[in-house]
């Protein structure tokens, strides 16, 4: 008998790129609005540096989500974000 096996979480740094990429964005667009270079930013997506308050701020006006959407976004509702945002360029 096999065990349901769970879904990885997805990490902060995962679910900034996902929404970086849903908005069209490059690691650069960013990185430029948050005054860092486009390697110290992509350290942030790849989890490899700790985010401060005050970036996760930046990082989510930027992306034009809640700092609370952000950190509770699953891969369920960023299903549903996409479909949303393709369903809304198509009209």
């Amino acid at each position: 008998m096999e065990l349901p096996t769970e879904k990885p979480k997805m990490t902060l740094g995962n679910k900034i790129r996902m929404m970086r990429e849903l908005r069209g964005l490059k690691q650069d667009d960013i990185a430029i609005q948050l005054e860092m270079t486009q390697n110290g930013y992509g350290k942030i997506e790849r989890d490899e540096t700790d985010v401060s308050y005050s970036r996760l701020e930046a990082i989510s006006k930027i992306l034009a989500i809640s700092i609370t959407d952000l950190i509770n976004l699953d891969q369920n509702k960023l299903a549903i974000s996409i479909t949303n945002h393709q369903n809304h360029v198509q009209n």
